[in-house]
């Protein structure tokens, strides 16, 4: 009855929220991720904003190898930039036996959460980004 009830009109699933639980706002940036990355070398990676976004701060990139034993996302800040922010995934973290999942975050003025890819994405996917790591 459960996935019933989640089902919407054209049969996609439609997440359940828990009460009392806050799903990041979706946040309106434009990412240029490599889609592939060599070992050793760093993966530079920039955030494009649009003129008249509003204001963010505490902007970070998490990174983690393909690697699920890893666990936690490595953070790395970013900085502004005059078009965004920019951050690079270090070159002694790209190794040619994982792939590297990224995603971004951010907290608006109002102190709320910001994901980027995000959850929900209408238009990616995945709430992260791959970058293929070429041996």
């Amino acid at each position: 009855a459960r996935l019933v009830a989640m089902l919407g009109e054209r049969g996609a699933v439609t997440p359940a929220t828990p009460i009392g639980t806050r799903v990041p706002r979706p946040w309106d940036v434009d990412a240029a991720v490599p889609d592939t990355a060599s070992p050793g070398q760093d993966a530079r990676v920039t955030l494009r904003t649009t003129p008249n976004a509003a204001p963010v701060s505490h902007v970070t990139m998490h990174c983690r190898r393909l690697n699920q034993l890893e666990g936690a996302f490595e953070r790395v800040e970013m900085a502004q930039v005059a078009d965004g922010y920019s951050g690079a995934i270090p070159g002694e973290y790209v190794s040619p036996e994982w792939d590297l999942l990224v995603y971004f975050s951010a907290v608006d003025e109002r102190g709320e959460p910001l994901l980027y890819p995000g959850l929900y994405s209408a238009v990616h996917d995945a709430p992260y980004f791959l970058i293929e790591v070429a041996p």
